[in-house]
């Protein structure tokens, strides 16, 4: 009589504890898998094909490639090129994209992949540019930022160009932060995001070979010609 009475007491006993675990799992399941969603949808890991505005000044060059390209983008990357001499003239070229945001304060990441060769001898390297249209007139650059970074390039790799800092042409050499930036100019109008080569001192000849503009978490695959339809 006493071990009919006790196991079932056993066996309830064992079932509830069972039950309470396998509540648990379900619980945890339950709060962890969201946040991994939120995660994932948060970015866009595939890049979206777009048609980069490709333009050389003061003897640079800038067009089309298919020698060097990154094997998650398309068929070609810009190559910008500035050749030996430097002033009186000033060389640059660059590859940029219209109005990927509406304002400066909108701006929450902008980077970019870049490969040099390894006989490049000059230690210049790609920079970001975000032309600012203070008028409101929808063209020209009346005003420019600038963000670069001082780390070494490694050659004969892709690498990533993610400005920390950033330096407002017509302020001179101050330094901000993107989020600095967003607070101080507010909602200028953006007109153009690019990546540029060349400046007033460039004496070395430089080739670099640029794809994968990121603005914010979404990656542009620069192509020279993407039909809108």
């Amino acid at each position: 009589m006493i071990q009919v009475r006790i196991l079932p007491r056993w066996l309830l006993i064992s079932v509830f504890l069972f039950l309470a675990l396998l509540l648990l799992l379900v619980s945890c399941y339950r709060i962890v898998r969201p946040e991994e969603n939120m995660i994932s949808s948060s970015t866009n890991p595939n890049p979206i094909p777009i048609t980069g505005i490709l333009v050389a000044r003061g003897g640079a060059m800038a067009e089309w490639s298919t020698t060097t390209v990154k094997p998650q983008f398309g068929l070609h990357s810009a190559k910008l090129q500035i050749p030996p001499g430097g002033p009186p003239m000033v060389p640059y070229a660059y590859v940029g994209i219209e109005s990927p945001v509406v304002t400066v304060s909108e701006i929450e990441r902008i980077e970019a992949q870049y490969f040099i060769p390894s006989h490049v001898i000059s230690d210049f390297r790609p920079y970001i540019v975000i032309c600012l249209d203070l008028d409101g007139d929808g063209s020209g650059c009346d005003d420019f930022i600038i963000g670069d970074e001082s780390n070494k390039t490694p050659k004969n790799q892709w690498n990533t160009i993610n400005p920390t800092k950033w330096r407002i042409v017509s302020e001179g050499w101050t330094e901000y932060t993107l989020e600095e930036l967003r607070s101080h100019l507010g909602n200028q109008s953006v007109i153009r995001v690019r990546v540029s080569v060349g400046m007033w001192d460039t004496t070395e000849s430089l080739v670099a070979y640029i794809d994968g503009l990121t603005v914010n978490n979404t990656i542009y695959n620069l192509e020279p010609d993407v039909s809108s339809e």
